[in-house]
């Protein structure tokens, strides 16, 4: 998506230490299409595939922005920003259809967002490179809402912590590694956790607290959640919370499935040229 000018100016300046509430770059979704998807597996694999390029597309950017001068591994690399998420959504879903981010976490670099980063020569970096970034780190798919509960879980629990496996990989290539090579260790130490987790899911019936995270009865970022008859009928609605089961172990399922696969991203080097095609340097005046 092409952001404007003042967008960018206004994205400069914005403050790791005091972040902003979610900024949605497409309220309306009217520059998003939807995935066609068949069936729930359908939507689950096309997630896991995006998520899978959007971590391969950030370690390509970052060894380009190394390649640049513009990070090196002196550089402190976080993935939590007080507790918060994303700073930028493409776009919201609506109902039982939601926009799930494909990037796990909003990174920072030096006490900035990546989109603030300065080149070699101390200047801003380009608005190409702005405008990537920031469409990358926002990038969503649309997909079941129950999608959401269960990345940031797989994401931000200490059970699985896929967050700091990908700020590990991440600081891998500013080490020097390359981003087949630092993919690669993250996808094994990833799909790791997701076979014991598959083991695990299909032993262990849903209790009442996973239940309530998984069909987002808890409240969210906006303080929303579920009305509280709405969620008293559905957790004694036994044909729901079964359903509810069969869709967090095919999901988990899926994502160690797909995880056994490289991105296309990564395989072909397509995306790779392009970005080492782009103009990332200083705008000129």
């Amino acid at each position: 998506m092409r952001l404007s000018d003042k967008f960018l100016d206004r994205a400069r300046n914005l403050n790791p230490k005091e972040p902003p509430d979610r900024i949605i770059l497409d309220r309306g979704g009217n520059h998003h299409k939807t995935v066609p998807a068949r069936d729930f597996v359908s939507a689950v694999t096309n997630h896991a595939d995006q998520r899978k390029e959007s971590v391969a597309e950030s370690l390509l950017i970052v060894k380009r922005l190394a390649d640049l001068g513009a990070v090196d591994s002196s550089f402190a690399v976080d993935g939590a920003i007080k507790g918060k998420g994303a700073i930028f959504q493409a776009f919201r879903g609506t109902g039982d259809v939601q926009g799930c981010h494909t990037m796990p976490c909003q990174l920072v670099m030096k006490g900035q967002y990546p989109h603030q980063l300065l080149g070699s020569d101390g200047q801003p970096l380009s608005k190409t490179y702005m405008g990537r970034v920031i469409n990358l780190f926002a990038r969503c798919t649309w997909s079941p809402k129950i999608i959401n509960p269960i990345d940031t879980a797989l994401d931000w629990m200490p059970e699985a912590d896929f967050v700091t496996m990908f700020v590990d990989s991440i600081q891998a290539v500013l080490m020097g590694e390359t981003p087949v090579n630092a993919y690669r260790e993250l996808s094994w130490r990833k799909y790791r956790v997701l076979k014991d987790l598959c083991e695990r899911v299909r032993d262990e019936p849903l209790d009442t607290g996973e239940a309530m995270f998984l069909m987002g009865a808890l409240p969210d970022e906006q303080g929303m959640g579920m009305s509280r008859s709405d969620v008293q009928r559905l957790l004694t609605d036994r044909h729901f919370i079964e359903h509810l089961q069969d869709q967090r172990e095919v999901t988990i399922d899926t994502y160690a499935e797909r995880e056994q696969l490289m991105p296309v991203s990564l395989l072909t080097g397509k995306l790779e040229n392009v970005l080492g095609s782009e103009n990332w340097k200083t705008d000129d005046k």
